[in-house]
């Protein structure tokens, strides 16, 4: 089991968002409940980076105007495992996904439920089959 690099993390309603800035792997966490506003440049690919594990990312509204709405990342051996993305409203950027998940995360346990939507009610775009 990796290290962990902090300790885990809450963020509950009815928080409001801001931000371009990278973090490292974290343990278990969760973004619950959220309005997140992303309007980031091209140099980060999404709005939410999910680099660690156990993360829940449930119940948000996703503004990601300029990039893909969220990614599961597997860049340590034993990060990005176990993660579940359910009922979020996600607006990606045109041509981007709403949820993607990359590298060697699709075979960690992740899970990528069916009832994330767009604004218009539609299935986000992913690259891996909703559960």
């Amino acid at each position: 089991m990796p290290t962990p690099l902090s300790n885990p993390k809450r963020v509950r309603h009815p928080w409001l968002f801001r931000s371009t800035r990278r973090a490292r792997p974290t343990p278990s966490g969760e973004i619950r409940g959220s309005s997140l506003t992303f309007t980031g440049g091209d140099e980060v690919e999404s709005a939410v980076n999910l680099k660690g594990n156990a993360w829940i990312v449930d119940a948000n509204t996703i503004d990601a105007a300029s990039s893909d709405g969220i990614r599961i990342h597997s860049i340590l051996d034993g990060w990005g495992a176990s993660n579940v993305i359910t009922a979020n409203t996600i607006s990606a950027a045109p041509g981007r996904l709403g949820i993607e998940v990359v590298g060697a995360a699709p075979e960690l346990g992740n899970i990528v439920g069916c009832g994330n939507l767009t604004p218009s009610g539609v299935a986000v775009p992913t690259n891996v089959a909703c559960q």
